[in-house]
């Protein structure tokens, strides 16, 4: 948000109102979050700590650091599909 308060997308989408709870700054709640622009984004430091963080693919279980998850492993039926 505008006061440097980082929150994380689904944090921000359980808000019962559209405003930061710390400064109460307020965005346009009529568009997605991923695509509202008036939302910046986490400043560098906090998304390079982030991407350090270990995490794990749902399907397949594969562990990879957060900004190294270049992974595309989906369901299809009861049968796990890896692109390769």
């Amino acid at each position: 948000t505008y006061c440097d308060s980082a929150f994380c997308r689904s944090c921000l989408l359980q808000l019962a109102d559209s405003y930061c709870p710390i400064c109460r700054w307020t965005w346009d709640d009529t568009i997605p979050l991923q695509y509202n622009i008036d939302l910046p984004k986490a400043n560098r430091l906090i998304r390079n700590m982030l991407d350090d963080l270990p995490v794990q693919c749902i399907y397949c279980h594969t562990i990879r650091r957060r900004g190294q998850f270049e992974h595309d492993c989906r369901p299809t039926g009861d049968v796990l599909m890896r692109k390769t």
